[in-house]
């Protein structure tokens, strides 16, 4: 049984009566085609596919499929198996899920299948599907403070029970194939996940942060906790900022205890992650039209300002340097 990547010379196969127990092997109930003439062994599931499309998708396994095959190889079902060594059977059952659709039209994936296939797609070079993962994180947690949103459109939100598990999941992934262009977006996005209201860090039951991951929460949660007259909740409605009566208020007396009266409203909103979210009408209410259209602005200036430092809350380079680093 040979391993992935291929070197020079094909590794020897495992022979039947070898020492790993080939009862334990399990054939995968979703990928095991009888017509495949490939077998991929990942732990202990083995995956029978065709390697007319993986070649089609990947060239590793184009390059690798170049190799000939010992004259003595020993065969599952007249199949040669490959094992793949670091990978997981969940992670390529999400794979070979997306290169043997069974619908059409497909919701958007989870965050482990996005992982996954990011991963594999990386490793194998599977370009249009590390593609497509790409497309994906950049579009969700994006670089550009315009096109932030959180509709969740092109990945499925996780529920609370599982989000801390996925996140770590996902953030060890996009380090891991150097997508740091999004990592200032996501790690925002983690923190009200991963800290509870006195500000302590929650781990997940079956999978904690990355050391590394978890600094940088840690220091950001921080930074983000000293943000105080900076923040945009904060900034417009401060008397010592002079934003609000605007100049142009046709009621100033009532504008201004209008906005006084919300701070210990908006205090409340003092998240990470609300930093990022846009003006509530609610705010509005007790403003004339002059004051609340320049509190917006002020609002949106402030959220400007934060983003533009983001990257530096969870140290890393500026936004600049992160996306000379990106890739297709």
């Amino acid at each position: 049984m040979s391993s992935y990547p291929a070197e020079p010379r094909a590794q020897k196969r495992r022979r039947e009566g070898d020492s790993d127990d080939e009862s334990s092997i399990e054939r995968s109930r979703r990928h095991w085609f009888d017509d495949g003439n490939i077998i991929l062994q990942v732990e202990s599931t083995q995956f029978r596919v065709n390697k007319g499309v993986l070649a089609m998708h990947s060239s590793g396994f184009r390059d690798m499929f170049t190799v000939p095959l010992p004259l003595d190889e020993p065969l599952v079902d007249g199949c040669p198996v490959v094992s793949l060594p670091g990978d997981s059977s969940e992670e390529w059952t999400y794979l070979l899920d997306a290169i043997y659709p069974k619908e059409c039209f497909q919701p958007p994936p989870t965050i482990p299948q996005v992982s996954a296939i990011l991963r594999l797609s990386n490793k194998y070079d599977i370009p249009a599907f590390r593609k497509e993962m790409v497309r994906r994180l950049r579009a969700h947690f994006p670089s550009s403070f315009a096109d932030y949103n959180d509709s969740w459109e092109h990945i499925q939100k996780p529920s609370p029970a599982v989000s801390r598990e996925y996140f770590a999941l996902l953030v060890g992934c996009v380090r891991e194939v150097g997508l740091d262009v999004v990592l200032p977006c996501l790690y925002c996005v983690m923190i009200p996940t991963f800290f509870d209201m006195n500000g302590n860090l929650i781990h997940s039951p079956t999978r904690n942060l990355d050391l590394i991951d978890e600094n940088r929460l840690l220091k950001a949660s921080l930074k983000f906790a000293r943000l105080q007259e900076k923040s945009p909740h904060i900034r417009w409605c401060l008397p010592t900022r002079n934003i609000v009566p605007c100049d142009a208020c046709p009621r100033k007396d009532l504008c201004r205890s209008s906005a006084k009266n919300l701070l210990p409203e908006l205090a409340i909103w003092l998240t990470p992650l609300s930093v990022l979210q846009p003006w509530r009408n609610m705010w509005s209410a007790g403003l004339c039209e002059s004051c609340v259209k320049v509190a917006r602005a002020a609002y949106v200036d402030a959220q400007k300002g934060i983003w533009a430092e983001l990257p530096s809350f969870f140290s890393l380079a500026d936004w600049e340097e992160l996306r000379s680093r990106d890739y297709d």
